[in-house]
């Protein structure tokens, strides 16, 4: 059997807007000051909470699992929990997204070296398994844990900054209308 199916449905629509969101806006957005300020904020962030994850051992721990235990926390169907501006956010911080599922059984975002993502869904920075809590050391854990808060933090703040932003596009161009 295939493993690659074509996403079709609400997941579909959603990609197609964000794509059409970014296509028309997404450069507007990147020239925002304060915007891009937030948006370096957090790629540092991201990078901190990666590098953390790998010194907690989580990363390796993600690894064995997926090859060897089949994997489950990036199971399919964690795709859905992304809306348009989730999805619109990774677009405008590079990220790749993908039209098809690399491996069946697994989120549309999940590659071959790990998520796609630029901008992870809350259960997806914070969810840590039992395998992970028991071969992990704690301090690791509670210091990435820490880090991951400004991570979420930090996209909560983009989040609502690009939602204003595309208001305030939208009102401007009703008003011009």
């Amino acid at each position: 059997m295939d493993n690659k199916a074509t996403e079709a449905g609400p997941l579909h629509e959603k990609l197609k807007i964000a794509r059409e969101l970014c296509r028309r806006a997404g450069t507007g957005f990147l020239r925002d000051e304060g915007l891009a300020r937030l948006l370096e904020s957090y790629r540092r962030a991201c990078r901190k909470s990666g590098r953390l994850r790998g010194e907690a051992g989580v990363t390796a721990q993600c690894g064995i699992c997926e090859r060897l235990e089949g994997g489950s926390c990036c199971g399919a169907g964690i795709e859905l929990r992304y809306d348009v501006w989730m999805l619109f956010m990774n677009l405008i911080l590079g990220a790749k997204l993908p039209d098809e599922r690399l491996y069946a059984d697994s989120c549309l975002f999940l590659g071959p070296r790990g998520c796609v993502l630029a901008a992870r869904d809350v259960l997806c920075v914070n969810y840590l398994c039992a395998r992970i809590t028991e071969r992990c050391e704690k301090e690791k854990i509670i210091t990435l844990q820490e880090a991951e808060g400004e991570e979420l933090m930090l996209l909560f703040l983009i989040n609502e900054e690009v939602k204003k932003k595309a208001r305030d596009l939208y009102v401007e161009k009703g008003k011009k209308a």
